[in-house]
């Protein structure tokens, strides 16, 4: 039964195919006794998963000529779950979309097959109002691919009558998808969070039977247990940023000069505005006593002026209209558009090592639904040495590394179309870092 995956059915037929022979022939020693496959299966469990009608009766024996058969009866079957490795991990998706993968379950067994006929997804204190319909997915014995479609309600929806096949002592995988509701002011809302976990730790949430020893697992038996799955947060657009061709890499000239070419792309589903953006700053100062890197004079702790790094070196372009800059705020200690930061994400005073600059956009740049834009950031480099080999390149870092500076900051801020979530930070934006070319002096 390990090997092969005979379930008790199979079983069963057998002793209706040897009863039957044996009321059929007139020859037959004893009981001539017709049965079928309902009091078969039904009979009672003499020892799992043989049945009353599996075994044979008390007889004496007498010497064969045919060899001994032997059946070796395995212990009943264990089955665990978790998260596939490749189960989406948090995600922006998008309203009005199908057949959207949001988890992946890994269901692995010992010492016998397993058939799985129930689960519940279960949305754990999030929003049903993003989710439409939910499917799940998987091979049947038969190596088909068998999908189901359910329906959240109250945080949870169930699957029954299922046929998953889960392979003696291997793994089988469950996908879960859905489709969205559109996002809009009499559908979901921009912001709405979702997580389908697997609810295993219950008698009446999930089932599976072992396909040789007949017994049924649920919630309560080892290795059945909840299984947390990804936050998914809806939107109605988002942004995917890259860096463009071309951006500069390579010998350069401390002076002023492009430093990064990024583009900023919107889905066609709507408008992405772009509020903020957080510039990773890596330079070197070689030269005994440099300073070129080091923030100026400073009144105002962010606002650095002089001869040295000052707010003033940064200009920040949209390519297509190449001379018009767009952090256009007049450079005061309290208008800068700009803010500079120490490695730690505070903001920087004078001496201090310039390592973000953070530009908070005056007039939020639209970028039109199913469009892309393409920016330029300049800084002018002068005092760098090109004598002593000074480096230079710009980044955008992602959320992660933007969160966990001391300072916390934000990688980029945008906005979702024409809905009301405004300031929504960089995570789960494609690309993220977006890494510069190095630039030798």
């Amino acid at each position: 039964m390990l090997k092969f995956g005979t379930t008790t059915h199979d079983l069963a037929l057998i002793a209706l195919k040897n009863h039957q022979n044996a009321f059929t022939n007139p020859k037959t020693a004893f009981f001539q006794k017709k049965v079928t496959l309902e009091q078969i299966e039904s009979s009672p469990m003499i020892s799992s998963p043989l049945r009353l009608f599996d075994c044979t009766i008390n007889v004496n024996g007498a010497a064969a000529t045919n060899p001994t058969v032997y059946q070796t009866i395995d212990a009943n079957g264990t089955l665990t779950v978790a998260a596939a490795g490749d189960t989406p991990n948090v995600e922006i998706v998008l309203g009005d979309s199908t057949g959207v993968v949001v988890s992946k379950y890994k269901f692995t067994t010992a010492n016998e097959a397993q058939l799985v006929k129930k689960i519940m997804l279960e949305n754990t204190s999030l929003t049903d109002a993003a989710v439409s319909a939910v499917y799940v997915s998987y091979k049947n014995q038969a190596g088909e691919t068998v999908t189901h479609t359910g329906f959240l309600s109250g945080n949870s929806v169930t699957f029954s009558a299922m046929t998953f096949y889960v392979p003696a002592n291997n793994s089988a995988y469950l996908t879960v998808s859905v489709d969205t509701n559109e996002v809009s002011t009499t559908g979901a809302t921009s912001g709405n969070t979702f997580r389908l976990s697997f609810d295993g730790d219950g008698a009446t949430e999930f089932e599976s039977v072992g396909l040789g020893s007949g017994e049924t697992l649920d919630g309560t038996h080892a290795g059945v247990a909840d299984v947390a799955g990804s936050v998914m947060t809806l939107r109605k657009t988002k942004p995917t940023i890259s860096l463009a061709s071309g951006s500069p890499a390579g010998a350069s000239i401390p002076s002023l000069i492009d430093v990064l070419y990024f583009n900023v792309a919107a889905d066609s589903r709507g408008e992405v505005t772009l509020d903020a953006i957080l510039f990773d700053m890596n330079s070197t100062a070689n030269a005994s006593a440099s300073v070129w890197n080091q923030c100026g004079t400073s009144t105002t702790a962010g606002y650095c002026t002089g001869s040295q790094l000052a707010n003033s070196d940064f200009s920040f372009y949209d390519m297509a209209e190449n001379n018009t800059a767009l952090d256009t705020t007049a450079e005061t200690a309290s208008t800068s558009d700009w803010l500079l930061l120490e490695s730690d994400g505070s903001t920087a005073e004078a001496a201090d090592v310039i390592e973000y600059a953070l530009l908070d956009l005056p007039s939020d740049e639209e970028i039109a639904a199913g469009t892309t834009k393409t920016f330029r950031l300049s800084f002018d480099a002068t005092g760098a040495s090109s004598v002593s080999d000074d480096t230079l390149r710009f980044d955008i870092p992602d959320e992660a590394e933007a969160d966990a500076l001391t300072t916390a900051r934000n990688a980029i801020e945008w906005e979702d179309a024409n809905t009301a979530a405004t300031d929504i930070v960089g995570t789960s934006v494609d690309n993220l870092p977006i890494n510069g070319g190095a630039l030798l002096f």
